[in-house]
């Protein structure tokens, strides 16, 4: 698309329940250095999707790619996945750091991932988000956690999501309860559409560039 080879509409995959998915891979690593024009079509690209978008959800699955950050720096909201595990903790910890003295972000939200119990859950979030704000003078959130549940591996095995493929597990009814608590979350007034939020993500890509530079 970049390149003029096609158009923005032909790479959009068009998921169940009017979710649509954007596959980006590494293109993203041009935007601080598109030209102005550039940068105005593309944004503009995205703001005629013939779709209404509600949402954007940046899956930033490798966040240690930097092609990625421009990304995460553009949204309203950055919600940090943790599994279990010292080197899990360890990465996550570094990513907020490097997001806070880097790039200015104080806020930050936490979801455990693959939690035996509440209990566990709690233990660790409350030592993560005392750590970062001790250390780093952020604020980290906990959100929820999702269980350690045998049926949601067996829904990624089917390849479906483990709520309409199990309704009563576990992992199920969190997922029901976070879905609940993050469509609470309050919106900025200035969140505006797809287009600026692609203005966004070109700002962040301008960011990332200066700091190759520097």
């Amino acid at each position: 698309m970049l390149a003029g080879r096609c158009t923005l509409d032909a790479l959009i995959l068009t998921g169940p329940d009017n979710v649509q998915v954007l596959p980006i891979g590494g293109g993203f690593s041009r935007l601080g250095r598109l030209s102005e024009r550039d940068q105005e079509w593309l944004a503009q690209s995205f703001n005629q999707l013939q779709c209404g978008v509600d949402v954007v959800l940046v899956d930033m699955e490798e966040a240690t790619d930097p092609d990625g950050l421009p990304l995460g720096l553009a949204a309203s909201e950055i919600l940090v996945v943790l599994p279990p595990g010292s080197t899990a903790i360890t990465q996550a910890y570094t990513l907020v750091k490097r997001l806070s003295q880097n790039f200015g972000k104080r806020q930050f939200r936490l979801l455990l991932n693959r939690i035996e119990s509440p209990e566990q859950a709690q233990a660790v979030a409350h030592n993560f988000a005392q750590t970062a704000e001790r250390y780093l003078g952020v604020s980290v959130d906990y959100l929820g956690y999702v269980p350690l549940d045998e049926r949601l591996d067996r829904a990624n095995r089917l390849r479906t999501s483990v709520v309409d493929a199990f309704p009563v597990a576990k992992s199920t009814s969190q997922f029901r309860k976070l879905a609940d608590g993050l469509l609470r979350w309050p919106q900025p007034v200035s969140l505006g559409n797809v287009g600026g939020f692609m203005q966004r993500v070109i700002e962040g890509g301008r960011l990332m560039e200066s700091c190759r530079r520097g």
